[in-house]
């Protein structure tokens, strides 16, 4: 892992309340407000609306920031169906 990739992790998962409200976790909040189907799972044309439109991101960033949001767990990928969040 890349050292930045690192610290970027740390600073995630420390239990430290952060005064700042960071774009990443608007973002994680907007997926939040999304319908889910009965499973939980907000699938990927949903996902896809909601971020690109409201942080004019295309579809590649779109998959950067949720791939982010993975490897810091606070969502994981549900294979063909799209993204279920995972409660902390």
């Amino acid at each position: 892992m890349i050292p930045w990739q690192d610290m970027i992790l740390n600073a995630a998962n420390s239990k430290e309340k952060s005064k700042y409200y960071s774009l990443n976790d608007l973002a994680l909040n907007r997926l939040k407000e999304c319908r889910t189907n009965s499973s939980g799972t907000i699938p990927f044309k949903i996902v896809r609306l909601k971020l690109c439109r409201n942080f004019s991101i295309n579809k590649k960033e779109c998959m950067r920031l949720l791939n982010y949001f993975e490897a810091i767990g606070k969502i994981e990928f549900v294979v063909q169906k799209g993204v279920k969040i995972i409660d902390n």
